[in-house]
C-alpha cells in the first residue's frame, strides 16, 4: 500500500470510528472532560467513582457495537438497545458499587479490573462467532497491534506538546503546568481509546477480503513476527526452565510451603497466553515448536502451583490476591488442556476467561468479598480457639501464643488494607488499626513480633527492623549550658548507594574544627578533628546497628535517658541524642541527632 493510500486509508478509518462507536467516544470525552476538572481540585475533594464508570461504559458501548456489527447488522432500533443496555449496566455499576466510595479503594480497583478485562476480551471475541473463520488469535493480534499502534502514537503527541509548551514557558511566557496534565488527560483517554478504535476494522468488511493484502488490517506485521519468533519466546522458553528447574527438586517439601512462585503465576500465564494467542497467527520454526510444547509444560506448572496455592488457603486463609491467583490457575489448567488436546475446541478459552473474571468481580462470589470473609473468619478462630470472644466482643488476653498474635495481626492488617474493618461486628465501632486501640482490645502490641519471621498471610520475608524515637509527648529539660556547640545531625544509609563521609565545618572560640560523620553498612561514628585532620574525639555508635542492642528490632518511642550516649576524653566530651532512627537489617538505617560538643580547657 502506498503512502499516499495508506494516509487516506487511515484519516478515513479514524473520521468512520466517529460514526461507528459514538457513544464510546462520548463517555470517553466525559472521562477526558472530568479528569480535567479533577486537576484543578484537591485530591480529597475529587470523587474517583467517575473516573472507573465512565472507562467501563466506553469499553462496554463498544462491546455491544461490536455485538451490533456481527449479529444485527443494519438493525438501527437492535444497536439502541444494546447501547441503552451498556448504559444501564454503567449506571448500575456506579450505582451500587462505586458512589460509596469516593476516594482510592482496593475494593474498586479489583472489581474494576476484573470487569475491564472481562469486557476487553468480550470486544475482541465477539466478531469471531457465530461460524466465523475469522480466529480468536487473529482477531487478539489485531487488537494488539491496535493498541500498541495508538499507544505509539499517543507518547509521541505527548512528548511533542510537552517540548512545544515548554519552550514557550521557557522562552516567551510561563504557562499554568496544569496544562501539561490537561495536554496528557486529552491525549491518553480521548485520543488514545479513538486512535485503538480506529484500528480495529469492521470484520464484516475486512474477513476474506483485505486480509491478504500487504498492509491489510488483518495482516501481522513482520516486526512483531520477529520479536515473538526470535525474542520472546527464546526468553519464554529460558524463563519456563528456570520455573521447572525450581520446582521439580523441590516437590519433595519446599515447594508446597515457601510458595515462592504464587506471585509469578499470574503474569506468567498472562504473558504465556499473550505469546500463545498471537503465535497461532504465523508458522515459523519457533512458534511450531512453542505451540505444541508449551501448553504441556504450563499445565504441568499451573497444575502445582494451584495446588500449592489451595494447601496455602488451608492454612492462613483465603485472600483477594490469592482468590486471583487459584481463578487464573483454574483457567490456566483448563486452557492448556484445550490447546493440548483438543485444539478445535479452543474457541472456548476466551469464553472461559470471561465468565471467570465476571463471576470474581460479582457479590457474593467476587474476590474480595470471598477473601475478606475467610480472613475474618480465619481471625475469629483464632479468637475462639483463645477464649478471645464473648458475647460479640472481644476479650483481650495478652499471654496467646506469638503464633496466634501475628495470625490476628496480619488477618486484621488484610482487613484493614481493603478498608473493611466496619465489617466486622465484634470491633468496637470507633477502633482503627493504626491507632492506640489495638493493644486495648486485644492484650499486645500489634509491632511487638511483626518482623520476626515470614508473615502468616502473604508469606513474604520481613528482615528485622528497628524504629526509635525520642518520646515528645511530655517536656524534657535539656542543659545545653556547659556546651561549646549543638549540632543537629541528620543521617541516613543505603545499601544501594556509594556511602559518604559527611563533612561539616564549625567554630568554636573563634577556632575552626571538623566535624565528620560516617555512615556505613557497620560503621557509624562522628569525628571532630582540627583542620589539620588531628582527631580530638571519636564517638562511635555502631553498636544501635547490632543485634545484641537491647532495642534492636523494636518499634518504640524512648525517653531521653535512653536515647542519650556520652563520650569523653582528655580533650571533649561529646553527648548524642538520637531524636529518631529506623534500622532495616543490614539494607538501610536513617534517622537524625543532637550532637553537644564541651571542649575541655
Amino acid at each position: 500500500m502506498k503512502i499516499k493510500d495508506k494516509s487516506f486509508y487511515r484519516l478515513n478509518a479514524f473520521s468512520n470510528t466517529f460514526f461507528r462507536y459514538p457513544v464510546s467516544i462520548l463517555f470517553f470525552l466525559f472521562l477526558s472532560l472530568y479528569v480535567i476538572r479533577g486537576n484543578r481540585l484537591n485530591y480529597y475533594s475529587f470523587h474517583q467513582g467517575p473516573i472507573w464508570a465512565f472507562t467501563i461504559g466506553g469499553v462496554l458501548t463498544a462491546v455491544s457495537q461490536t455485538l451490533y456489527e456481527k449479529l444485527y447488522l443494519g438493525k438501527q432500533f437492535a444497536r439502541i438497545i444494546l447501547h441503552l443496555i451498556a448504559i444501564l449496566f454503567t449506571l448500575a455499576y456506579y450505582y451500587f458499587f462505586l458512589r460509596h466510595y469516593p476516594d482510592f479503594s482496593w475494593f474498586i480497583m479489583m472489581r474494576f479490573d476484573a470487569l475491564l478485562a472481562a469486557s476487553i476480551v468480550a470486544f475482541i471475541w465477539i466478531p469471531t462467532i457465530k461460524k466465523s473463520s475469522l480466529s480468536f488469535d487473529l482477531a487478539f493480534t489485531v487488537a494488539f497491534k491496535s493498541f500498541f499502534s495508538s499507544l505509539l502514537y499517543s507518547v509521541i503527541l505527548v512528548i511533542g506538546f510537552f517540548i512545544i509548551f515548554g519552550t514557550y514557558t521557557f522562552l516567551i511566557a510561563e504557562l499554568d503546568y496544569v496544562i501539561f496534565a490537561d495536554l496528557a488527560t486529552i491525549i491518553f483517554c480521548l485520543f488514545a481509546p479513538i486512535c485503538f478504535l480506529s484500528y480495529v476494522p469492521d470484520y464484516n468488511l475486512s474477513e476474506g477480503n483485505v486480509s491478504d493484502q500487504p498492509d491489510g488490517p488483518l495482516t501481522v506485521p513482520k516486526l512483531l513476527r520477529f520479536l515473538v519468533s526470535y525474542i520472546i519466546i527464546p526468553l519464554l522458553t529460558v524463563y519456563t526452565l528456570i520455573l521447572m528447574l525450581y520446582i521439580v527438586p523441590n516437590l519433595a517439601g519446599e515447594f508446597w510451603i515457601d510458595n515462592l512462585l504464587e506471585p509469578l503465576l499470574i503474569s506468567y500465564a498472562v504473558i504465556g497466553f499473550l505469546t500463545l494467542f498471537i503465535s497461532h497467527t504465523f508458522d515459523t520454526l519457533s512458534t511450531k515448536y512453542f505451540k505444541s510444547i508449551f501448553p504441556k509444560v504450563f499445565l504441568v506448572i499451573a497444575s502445582f502451583q494451584t495446588l500449592a496455592s489451595i494447601i496455602k488457603t488451608q492454612e492462613v486463609g483465603l485472600t483477594p490476591g490469592r482468590y486471583y491467583v487459584i481463578l487464573f490457575g483454574v483457567f490456566s489448567i483448563i486452557s492448556s488442556l484445550l490447546y493440548s488436546f483438543s485444539i478445535r475446541k479452543k474457541y472456548l478459552v476466551p469464553v472461559l476467561f470471561i465468565v471467570l473474571t465476571t463471576l470474581s468481580s460479582i457479590p457474593p462470589i467476587d474476590a474480595v468479598t470471598v477473601g475478606l470473609n475467610s480472613q475474618i473468619r480465619s481471625v475469629e478462630s483464632v479468637l475462639e480457639k483463645n477464649n478471645m470472644l464473648e458475647n460479640d466482643r472481644v476479650i483481650s488476653n495478652k499471654n496467646i501464643s506469638t503464633e496466634d498474635q501475628k495470625k490476628i495481626i496480619e488477618g486484621l492488617r488484610y482487613i484493614e488494607d481493603y478498608d473493611a474493618l466496619d465489617r466486622i461486628s465484634w470491633l468496637p465501632e470507633d477502633f482503627a488499626y493504626y491507632g492506640d486501640q489495638f493493644e486495648t482490645v486485644f492484650g499486645f502490641d500489634r509491632f511487638q513480633s511483626q518482623y520476626d519471621e515470614p508473615s502468616t498471610v502473604d508469606g513474604a520475608l520481613n528482615p528485622p527492623y528497628t524504629s526509635l524515637q525520642l518520646n515528645t509527648n511530655r517536656s524534657t529539660p535539656l542543659d545545653i549550658s556547659s556546651s561549646n556547640q549543638l549540632v543537629i545531625i541528620p543521617f541516613s544509609y543505603d545499601q544501594y548507594v556509594q556511602p559518604i563521609i559527611q563533612t561539616t565545618p564549625l567554630q568554636i572560640e573563634d577556632i575552626s574544627y571538623n566535624l565528620l560523620v560516617t555512615v556505613e553498612e557497620d560503621n557509624f561514628q562522628i569525628d571532630l578533628t582540627t583542620n589539620r585532620d588531628e582527631n580530638i574525639i571519636s564517638h562511635n555508635l555502631s553498636f544501635m546497628l547490632e543485634e545484641n542492642y537491647k532495642f534492636y528490632d523494636t518499634i518504640q518511642d524512648l525517653p531521653l535517658t535512653d536515647l542519650t550516649f556520652t563520650e569523653e576524653n582528655d580533650q571533649a566530651i561529646t553527648t548524642v541524642i538520637i531524636e529518631n532512627i529506623e534500622i532495616l537489617d543490614k539494607e538501610s538505617y536513617s534517622g537524625s541527632l543532637y550532637l553537644l560538643i564541651d571542649l575541655k580547657d
